[in-house]
């Protein structure tokens, strides 16, 4: 139960490796008052340029599988049968994406509420130096906790 004068934490981005299909199948995010997460999406997004339209349409999550352009331009941000970002420009989407589905629109884009996150176990130090410098310079959260995925 969250009292009236706690902030909201963001219980957010659990990439666990799914051991049937030997990957990184989804990202997980939600609030740390809540049982469940409330957005799983896949941790892939999609961009082109419609030359006819003269558009550009990017997706993330399921929405990638909606169009089927969108499909054929398809970028994973975690390696193939690991839990470790590879694609980091793949990641900071997807991250805007479940941000804005939060309702975490900020001033300038920025997160004023604790984020904890869970990683792949033995994850690189250069992974997490990178989600930490993502999470504090692109969207100014003013803490970030890690945990193992276990």
């Amino acid at each position: 139960m969250v009292r009236s004068h706690q902030k909201p934490t963001i219980l957010a981005l659990r990439s666990p490796t799914n051991k049937a299909h030997l990957g990184s199948s989804a990202v997980r995010a939600g609030w740390s008052f809540e049982d469940k997460p409330r957005f799983t999406i896949p941790p892939v997004m999609a961009k082109y340029r419609d030359r006819k339209l003269g558009k550009t349409f990017a997706f993330a999550g399921s929405d990638v599988y909606a169009d089927t352009t969108a499909r054929g331009h398809m970028r994973a941000a975690f390696e193939a049968g690991s839990g470790v970002v590879c694609n980091w420009d793949v990641m900071e989407y997807v991250l805007d994406y479940l941000f804005l589905k939060l309702g975490i629109d900020g001033q300038d884009g920025a997160i004023d509420m604790p984020i904890v996150m869970t990683e792949t176990l033995a994850n690189l130090p250069y992974s997490r130096k990178s989600m930490s410098e993502i999470l504090f310079e692109c969207y100014g959260a003013p803490s970030v906790a890690y945990g193992v995925d276990a």
